[in-house]
């Protein structure tokens, strides 16, 4: 099985090709007409279309919209399917990708580490219940209760 990515329906341009085939060790086991495959982790190679492309990560970062399709022995299979919103999680840590993130580098959010996260600006808190707050943007209350 070739499985080929595009940026459109039909037509378009081939972005990037991940191939499960024997001659590359990965083929495809398929049991009464169900498979799985790990995609990226085949033979994974630029397409014909624009732009160089080598992994799924940078597939995703750089188009808005993305179709599979899906060659079994040389049979493309129809119709396309389009990629939904898993696949561009993988670009979700490139600081240079403006769509996701709003434009802004993944270490630019507050996270839930327990080190110490100096940001730079305003960082408002709220929760149910009203804290009194110091005029260095320190909260007061019950640290415990949340």
């Amino acid at each position: 099985m070739v499985f080929a990515f595009f940026d459109a329906a039909s037509g378009g341009n081939e972005i990037l090709i991940d191939g499960h085939v024997a001659a590359n060790t990965q083929a495809v086991t398929v049991d009464h007409g169900l498979f799985s495959v790990a995609l990226g982790e085949g033979l994974v190679s630029d397409g014909s279309g624009p732009g160089t492309y080598t992994s799924l990560a940078d597939l995703f970062r750089d188009n808005a919209a993305v179709w599979l399709e899906v060659r079994v022995n040389g049979e493309t299979l129809t119709p396309r399917t389009r990629v939904l919103a898993s696949g561009y999680a993988l670009s979700a840590t490139n600081a240079a990708d403006s769509s996701s993130l709003a434009g802004q580098p993944a270490g630019f959010y507050l996270n839930t580490a327990a080190t110490a996260q100096p940001k730079l600006g305003q960082v408002t808190l709220s929760r149910s219940r009203r804290r009194a707050q110091s005029k260095n943007g320190s909260t007061s209350g019950n640290p415990g209760r949340h």
